[in-house]
């Protein structure tokens, strides 16, 4: 059980006699509990009837986690506290009078066995609870505990959870900059627009216009799901803070493609790329003949969190930069305060910003939606002087616990004319890299065949393995839909080797493949481009890349964009240097392709071996 550790929120003026004491959030990993008790150090005298305060108790919010593949630990834990007793709704006739006590040892021990004692006892137990476990768990809870969950909209209930922490906590936002925690004092009457960006098994990224004003613009399935399932894939490590602390001892450059790599030790500064920068999350396991037993665990923990957390970062800014949004929060148990994950997003936003943007994260981050949940029951005041937090004297205290290889995205104006606008280190070198470790595969060829064999729902987290074969339509997600890349790798008690290599190479080419559309259209609607044309040798003609690149660019733009391909898409680089020659004539005519005497035939075996025959100048 992970509930050893329990935050605490002290709550001012709460309706004792209404409270419902839990509220859930059960998602495709995690389980996140948020439950009420009444303050050891408060209470108001009843005897006194001058206010409305005379129902109203000081208390504390306490925040629980279990791992959602462990729900048992959950059960046991609500059932040991009693928290399924506190929230029903009861009618009560009795013979002679019972103390609270009495009524809950009724409750926890059964009734006494006495002919004296007349007790009818009619309750339903109603408990909040959000995230698709809540559909996919009820039968559970109500078999076990007798517990019938009120289902609340997940989405609602991260906003619901976001706004309150945000108006009602102060120190609840900081920054995080050279190591450095710099809370942020936020102006209440300011503070919509935001993107909140909930960092789960995947990632939903939310404009908040406002109290029950939303929509949730973003997503990508490589969150916290992917960091885990690939991490406990890759390492063996078996929970997701040992994976986070392993990563904190580890070196990413061991197995990360630089862009000195490339460049021998030199910068490309025409794009604005020094020599550190990653052109290749896991792009020295293409060149390198090792295993993965030859990489130190740490590592590769190391570059797994930087990959998905840069990645996250750059999306967040790409969706915040569409909507005009200058505030950017992050939650979601994927951070859990880890100062590297925090440092590598807060490094995207600002890189891809040009300084202009901030990442701001919560101290309750992974809470959100558990908190948001329990808000509805309508019992807790959101004002500024609602919460302090336990142990709290100071506002402001600095709570330290809490190309091929890569992508680049060109803007190309004319002949001559282009900018570098974006790119991604999330390319044809990771897919080969880690499909390597993964899969012990030898070429690149081979890996992209094997994931045509293949089937990645066999280890993808769907929308509808969340919310019990359902669709999340809603937010116009369908079952089918990936939720979490890999993500059926945390909760499933299997080695690596336990999964077919043809499943796992599957999930990865559409893990990238995806996250490379994604990614490409968000560019090109920053800069109001028509036209997305897609080349290198990460696609090399592979349907199931292109039509997963195309379906990725299609779904976000919702149908008003087309990908485009090359036939000749590897050879760009090559042809480019070969025209500074100057010796071929561009012209439609210039050019016919060998065997080819239609200008418009489509001929399908004309690929990477293809040959162009052109007219080229004399030298004189």
């Amino acid at each position: 059980m992970e509930g050893d550790g329990i935050q605490e929120l002290a709550l001012v003026n709460s309706p004792v006699d209404e409270i419902s004491h839990m509220a859930l959030d059960i998602g495709g990993s995690l389980i996140k509990m948020v439950y009420f008790s009444t303050s050891r150090e408060k209470s108001i005298d009843k005897t006194q009837n001058s206010s409305s305060e005379d129902n109203l108790h000081s208390g504390r919010l306490y925040f629980v986690k279990f791992e959602t593949s462990k729900i048992v630990e959950c059960l046991d834990f609500i059932s040991s506290k009693l928290l399924h007793c506190r929230g029903m709704h009861l009618d009560l006739i009795f013979s002679n009078s019972y103390c609270n006590y009495a009524l809950m040892s009724i409750l926890h021990y059964g009734f006494p066995a006495s002919d004296n004692t007349t007790i009818k006892l009619i309750f339903s137990i109603m408990v909040k609870a959000t995230g698709g476990g809540a559909f996919k768990f009820a039968d559970l809870f109500k078999e076990k505990l007798g517990i019938s969950l009120d289902k609340v909209d997940e989405m609602g209930s991260l906003v619901s959870g976001a706004n309150f922490l945000l108006k009602s906590v102060q120190s609840e936002a900081f920054t995080y900059e050279n190591g450095q925690r710099n809370y942020v004092q936020l102006d209440h009457n300011d503070l919509y627009p935001y993107l909140l960006v909930n960092i789960g098994s995947g990632v939903s990224m939310i404009k908040v216009d406002g109290d029950g004003k939303f929509e949730r613009v973003s997503g990508t399935s490589v969150g916290g799901g992917t960091f885990w399932g690939l991490g406990k894939l890759l390492t063996k490590c078996k929970s997701f803070d040992d994976l986070l602390e392993m990563s904190h001892q580890g070196n990413n450059r061991v197995i990360d493609m630089l862009v000195g790599d490339i460049y021998g030790g030199m910068d490309y500064l025409k794009i604005g790329l020094s020599s550190t920068a990653i052109a290749s999350s896991f792009g020295k396991a293409v060149s390198e003949n090792k295993e993965l037993e030859e990489y130190r665990p740490e590592d590769v923990a190391r570059s797994l969190l930087r990959m998905i957390s840069n990645n996250i970062g750059q999306i967040a800014y790409l969706n915040a930069l569409r909507f005009g949004l200058k505030k950017i929060f992050f939650g979601g148990f994927f951070i859990r305060g880890h100062a590297y994950t925090m440092d590598t997003i807060s490094v995207a936003v600002d890189f891809w910003s040009k300084g202009e943007a901030k990442a701001m994260y919560m101290r309750h981050e992974g809470f959100l939606g558990a908190l948001g949940a329990f808000m509805n029951y309508q019992l807790v005041e959101e004002s500024p002087h609602t919460i302090r937090l336990t142990g709290n004297t100071n506002q402001n205290p600095l709570v330290e616990d809490l190309n091929d290889n890569g992508i680049i995205e060109c803007r190309v104006d004319g002949d001559g004319k282009f900018e570098r606008v974006s790119g991604t280190s999330v390319g044809g070198g990771t897919f080969w890299g880690l499909g390597k470790l993964l899969t012990k595969c030898k070429s690149f060829d081979d890996l992209l065949e094997m994931s045509h064999q293949g089937n990645n729902r066999v280890i993808d987290m769907l929308v509808g393995d969340i919310y019990g074969g359902m669709d999340y339509l809603k937010i116009g997600l369908s079952s089918t839909a990936i939720a979490s890349s890999f993500g059926k790798a945390v909760s499933e008690n299997k080695e690596l080797e336990e999964y077919r290599p043809e499943d796992v190479a599957r999930s990865l080419l559409r893990m990238i493949s995806n996250n490379i559309g994604q990614i490409a259209y968000l560019n090109a609607l920053r800069f109001g481009l028509k036209k997305i044309f897609f080349g290198g040798f990460f696609i090399r003609g592979h349907a199931y890349t292109m039509d997963t690149i195309s379906v990725a660019v299609d779904f976000w733009s919702k149908g008003e964009a087309k990908a485009m391909y090359m036939r000749h898409e590897g050879f760009l680089g090559a042809l480019g240097a070969f025209m500074n020659y100057q010796l071929v004539e561009e012209s439609p005519h210039a050019v016919r392709l060998t065997g080819n005497n239609n200008q418009n035939l489509l001929v399908e075996d004309l690929n990477d071996n293809g040959i162009i025959e052109c007219r080229v100048r004399a030298n004189n």
